[in-house]
């Protein structure tokens, strides 16, 4: 049987983590985590014309201090408890559905740290969300256009794009990359996912950089607070997710803005629409800048 993605209503899981009081080792911290929902410790999720023979598996990944733990909890069973070495883990849920007719489909995800101290424990909360495709609304409202990141490498899995362009009083507006000329180089990224971190060197070694400063400062129509000016390489998978997708909801055209250096003078910019493709221009010159943010 096949599960159509046509028409769905988006929904979500929630997990809670709650306190466990069980004794372990004094060196060790440990958590428990609780698969909570409205209709057997899940949400149901109107997803296709699943039925009542169809079976859900949770897939809990754990990478940290210590060896890295990966658990299957069975159809019915949504309590797994943990004891683990201190320190910093990830923590990645994925919920499968599994079909009558044998076919398997991860569902939805959930992702969070938790810093784990010897002896302790601890409790936490963690959304589970939707499977997020190329060309739909993130969870800030924008248009998620890449979806290949890895929740347990990097702390994030999908870029989203901005509905729109930097503007003032509803007006698209163009700015400078730097707040002066010959402010020298400061050490950014053309890499995927440097954007955030570009951003923040941007803002310290020039803190009223106008592309890097109005990025940091947008909010959109969720009011999130993590949007920053993109890399070069983010960009590009911008303009190859509007090509191949194609993403009518996201429209670029002219030169924009990256968060990415060239030299002293000169960072690189990018041309959407005919030509598309890297190019560089002057940090002082003025151009169009869409924020983007990493989930």
């Amino acid at each position: 049987m096949k599960v159509s993605v046509y028409g769905i209503t988006v929904c979500f899981f929630m997990l809670i983590f709650t306190t466990c009081f069980s004794t372990w080792k004094g060196d060790e911290g440990q958590f428990s985590i609780s698969i909570g929902g409205a209709e057997n410790g899940r949400v149901a999720v109107p997803w296709g014309n699943h039925q009542e023979s169809d079976e859900w598996v949770h897939v809990i990944t754990l990478v940290g201090p210590g060896p890295d733990q990966k658990i299957t909890l069975d159809n019915g069973k949504y309590i797994a408890n943990f004891s683990v070495s201190p320190g910093e883990w990830r923590i990645l849920v994925e919920a499968h559905l599994l079909l009558g007719d044998g076919e398997i489909h991860l569902m939805a995800e959930g992702y969070t740290k938790i810093d784990v101290k010897p002896g302790i424990n601890r409790g936490v909360n963690i959304k589970m969300h939707e499977i997020y495709l190329v060309g739909t609304k993130g969870p800030a409202e924008g248009i998620v256009f890449y979806n290949e990141g890895n929740y347990l490498e990097n702390g994030w899995k999908y870029l989203e794009a901005a509905p729109g362009d930097i503007a003032i009083d509803g007006t698209t507006v163009s700015l400078a990359w730097a707040s002066a000329a010959n402010l020298g180089f400061y050490g950014t990224s053309e890499l995927l996912g440097s954007g955030s971190s570009n951003t923040q060197l941007i803002l310290r070694k020039d803190p009223g950089a106008p592309a890097a400063k109005a990025c940091s400062n947008y909010r959109g129509p969720k009011n999130y607070s993590d949007w920053y000016l993109p890399s070069i390489a983010e960009l590009d998978n911008l303009q190859l997710a509007i090509s191949n997708t194609p993403i009518t909801s996201l429209s670029l055209s002219g030169t924009y803005f990256s968060s990415s250096e060239y030299d002293n003078d000169n960072c690189r910019t990018y041309i959407f629409g005919i030509g598309a493709g890297a190019s560089i221009d002057a940090k002082i010159s003025t151009h169009a800048v869409r924020p983007i943010r990493q989930f």
